[in-house]
């Protein structure tokens, strides 16, 4: 019988259907089940030499398009693969993978990069390019949050390297795991970064790969930073720069001035670093690395919002927001929410900033980062404390505090226990306070002034001195804060330090001096827009106007303070936490008044 004939029967009896006549003829089955059961019943060797077949037919077709030959690159793979052309299927999945990654499908990429590498072996060894095929997942891995699958690649990069005695896929191999551990990933760990970066410096320098040796003084800054030693990491940086600028390497450029710019924000080197995140942030577009250049926003957006400028801080974290949902980044849209939330919660705006931390708080879980594990949570906390609901706050503060670890930055860990030691005085819990001012104590000193840390540390302490009515040593930290802040140009807590020393010089009945402190506070916060701690700053000052029988002054003060109280409350998300803001005896003394 003819094949026309076989598949006229196979069609009456239901097993295909013809899907079309022209140009070709062409069936499918009717069932999944049925085109598995005919596959199977095929012999292996028959079955291998249809896919191989299928596969050559398909790449003819194919092959003159290169925008097709991306389109069926999995096909092509996978025919091949099935076919025991293990050349073919490794060229295939490697274009499949790349093209996968340019469209951000990292997960995809994964998968055929696991394949490329289960063929490899199969391959000769001088057809596999295997520095290709074991950064770029280890760098697809990075983007969708598997950190220690992507060391395990590395290692597994380097084992290979070893046994070809292939030293510059060893010295590919070693930078990027001391990349990983130099960074604040799940698997951070900046001594282990220091140590893998110095071997691979010593062996950058030993071939003369010069692009490596930049690469490799980019990580070691890297590791410094994230040591809470900015002053040692910005030399390295700098060289790192000089290289990459003598040899054009413009990715390299980028990547070492986009965190040369954190580098020089600790220092106080504020010209500098500005100067390297707007050049850095155009080397990212002119590369079109989204990726990067969402990092770069973000971060933008965070520096402006310690600078006091809150509109710029706003518009870069809604850019960033937009490219990482784009790309599908959850460290993006984590972090630039996470900034968006501070600027609307200092605007009194807490069902935005709610609503943005709450964002973050979920996308953390997917971006595998201990940091915006942690930090989101806790400020969070802190949000629904100062709102009144202090053992939900808490309830989320412990549970931000259960993220770190032991080789988390001091820098955050720092920042976690000062922000609980906060919502304890809030909670007038002072024995709690104490206990997590105690852990902060037994960090390193932190110095490090690109993050609000050492601000939040000297906030906590203070404001715990001055509960326990030990006035003194509380505008003793305002003082040594407001004069490190003034040396960083740091403006973003600036009122709530002032806020602290007035209320500390009231209580030694330096009221002048305390008067002057709460002035300065509110113009500050007026012009930041500061409206949350705007309203307790106004009402001191009323009480303290009342005091010096400045009574007119005291009211006007007073009747600002409740309509900034009113404006807040109309703002926040649920009737609940509306009724917990408004019976915070703080506010009930305004109100009442």
């Amino acid at each position: 019988m003819s094949v026309i004939g076989q598949l006229s029967r196979l069609e009456s009896a239901g097993l295909v259907s013809l899907k079309a006549a022209h140009p070709e003829v062409e069936y499918l089955f009717r069932h999944a089940l049925v085109h598995e059961a005919v596959y199977h019943s095929l012999l292996k060797h028959d079955r291998k030499q249809l896919h191989l077949a299928t596969g050559e037919t398909l790449e003819r077709s194919v092959l003159p398009d290169a925008g097709r030959l991306d389109e069926f690159a999995p096909l092509l793979a996978q025919h091949f693969y099935e076919g025991g052309d293990d050349y073919r299927a490794l060229v295939y999945f490697l274009r499949a993978a790349m093209a996968a990654v340019r469209v951000y499908a990292n997960a995809e990429a994964v998968a055929y990069y696991d394949r490329a590498l289960e063929i490899a072996p199969r391959v000769a060894a001088g057809a596999v390019p295997w520095q290709e095929v074991y950064s770029s997942r280890g760098r697809a891995l990075e983007l969708i949050g598997q950190y220690e699958r992507a060391v395990g690649n590395y290692e597994a990069m380097e084992d290979e390297a070893r046994a070809q005695g292939d030293r510059e896929l060893e010295l590919a191999a070693l930078t990027a795991r001391a990349t990983l551990y130099a960074t604040p990933t799940s698997v951070l760990d900046p001594e282990k970064g220091k140590a893998l970066s110095h071997r691979a410096l010593a062996l950058a320098r030993e071939r003369g790969n010069r692009p490596a040796e930049a690469k490799v003084l980019w990580v070691l800054m890297l590791a410094h930073y994230f040591s809470a030693k900015a002053d040692e990491a910005a030399p390295f940086g700098e060289q790192s720069l000089a290289i990459a600028r003598e040899l054009n390497l413009r990715e390299q450029m980028a990547f070492t001035l986009n965190d040369l710019t954190h580098t020089y924000v600790a220092i106080g080197a504020h010209e500098r670093a500005r100067a390297a995140e707007e050049e850095s942030r155009r080397l990212w577009r002119d590369q079109g690395n989204l990726t990067m250049l969402t990092d770069n926003l973000a971060s933008g957006a965070d520096h402006a919002y310690t600078a006091g400028e809150l509109d710029t801080s706003l518009r870069l974290s809604e850019e960033a927001y937009g490219l990482a949902r784009t790309i599908g980044s959850a460290w993006g849209q984590c972090y630039s929410r996470w900034i968006a939330g501070y600027v609307h919660w200092e605007r009194g705006d807490s069902g935005q900033a709610i609503a943005c931390l709450e964002d973050a708080v979920a996308l953390a879980r997917l971006s595998g980062l201990v940091i915006v594990q942690s930090l989101p949570r806790i400020d969070l906390g802190l949000i629904y404390a100062e709102l009144g609901a202090l053992e939900r706050g808490l309830g989320l503060a412990q549970e931000g505090l259960a993220f770190l670890q032991p080789s988390t930055p001091p820098v955050i860990q720092g920042w976690a226990w000062a922000a609980l030691a906060r919502l304890h005085v809030l909670r007038q819990d002072l024995p709690a306070a104490s206990r997590a001012i105690e852990q902060r104590r037994r960090l390193p000193q932190i110095d490090d002034f690109s993050t609000p840390a050492p601000i939040m540390i000297a906030l906590a302490e203070g404001e715990f001195h001055l509960a326990q009515n030990d006035a003194e040593q509380a505008v003793a930290v305002a003082t040594e804060i407001q004069a490190k802040m003034e040396r960083y140009r740091i403006r973003a807590f600036m009122p709530p330090v002032l806020y602290l020393a007035g209320r500390a010089l009231i209580a030694l009945h330096r009221d002048d001096e305390a008067r002057a402190a709460l002035l300065e506070a509110r113009a500050e916060a007026e012009g930041r827009g500061s409206r949350f701690i705007l309203w307790q700053i106004l009402a001191e000052l009323a009480d303290l106007e009342s005091e010096r029988g400045a009574q007119t002054q005291a009211l006007a003060y007073r009747q600002q303070a409740r309509d900034i109280i009113a404006e807040i409350a109309a703002r926040v998300p649920t009737a609940e936490l509306r009724s917990s803001f408004l019976a915070r005896p703080s506010v009930r003394a305004v109100l009442g008044a």
